[in-house]
């Protein structure tokens, strides 16, 4: 009914206003996937009143993560993470074409949203200067109670997660953007000679010199510069 949306409308516009979120029981479902080489991936299921107040904050935080993203980041929209590889793959091939050595690596940041620390996140955040209502309304949201689910068991409800974020969450590829992106461009500017693609904690690094020697050394310096960072 027209009355029941337009209630929904002023929550949704206090909620907007005073970035707090309503005092509800508000929980999160956690669906427990597993991978092909062990362990889990999680996948969030929010509160509607969450998704909601995200879909009116999208257009400004997609404006930030657009501004935010270094080249090959290939998780803003518009990007393809496929063609970013590929490309990799075709200056890889170029390279050894000319009789240079190269090399090609591939990693991931182990666990990311599961060991990372919401308090963390703000400081880090802030200092990116991720539009502060999105920034906090997700913490209200990460810090939700959650109950994991796992081929239709369910576990008993976890009510204060001091630790990781809720994966699957609208906001978590921007706070893994906000996080990742000084180590990422330290990263970048040790190799003198380094491509990368990122899709949120997935990094594809390509490098190439005149030497093995060289290529090894460019991805070593690479690597200490991200954890430095």
């Amino acid at each position: 009914p027209s009355e029941v949306l337009a209630s929904l409308g002023e929550t949704l516009a206090q909620v907007a206003w005073i970035a707090v979120g309503p005092s509800i029981n508000f929980t999160t479902l956690l669906d427990l996937i597993p991978k092909k080489l062990g362990s889990f991936r999680t996948v969030a299921t929010l509160l509607s009143m969450w998704r909601l107040l995200v879909g009116t904050l999208c257009c400004e935080l997609r404006r930030w993560d657009a501004d935010r993203a270094l080249p090959g980041d290939t998780a803003v929209a518009g990007a393809s993470a496929t063609k970013h590889v590929f490309r990799l793959s075709l200056q890889e091939a170029t390279d050894r074409a000319l009789g240079r050595s190269t090399a090609l690596l591939l990693w991931d940041i182990s666990s990311f949203y599961e060991t990372i620390r919401p308090s963390a996140v703000v400081t880090v955040a802030k200092q990116e200067q991720m539009p502060p209502l999105a920034l906090t309304l997700s913490m209200w949201s990460h810090g939700a109670a959650r109950i994991f689910r796992y081929q239709g068991h369910t576990s008993q409800q976890v009510l204060r997660p001091s630790q990781s974020l809720a994966t699957g969450c609208t906001t978590s590829t921007s706070i893994a953007r906000a996080m990742l992106r000084a180590p990422l461009a330290q990263a970048q500017e040790a190799g003198s000679e380094l491509h990368q693609a990122v899709h949120v904690d997935d990094v594809a690094q390509q490098a190439a010199a005149a030497s093995e020697d060289q290529v090894f050394h460019q991805l070593a310096a690479a690597g200490e510069a991200f954890v430095d960072g």
